[in-house]
């Protein structure tokens, strides 16, 4: 399955995101956030530093079993 990203939120809001969260009534103001404070896509040094020093294992703890 594709999808067409525009944008970086589209990973987390996927169409059937979308698709409940417009059922909810909640698209407009998650489209609002999309459209005025768009989703970083760079690696700030912050984020590599913190990536660097986080093993893989604390977030698989974080996983559903």
């Amino acid at each position: 399955m594709t999808y067409d990203l525009r944008s970086p939120s589209d990973v987390a809001f996927t169409p059937a995101v979308k698709a409940i969260q417009s059922a909810k009534g909640s698209r407009p103001i998650y489209a609002r956030m999309e459209e005025r404070h768009p989703w970083p896509t760079r690696i700030t040094p912050d984020l590599a530093r913190f990536a660097a020093i986080s093993s893989g294992d604390s977030l698989a703890r974080l996983a559903p079993r």
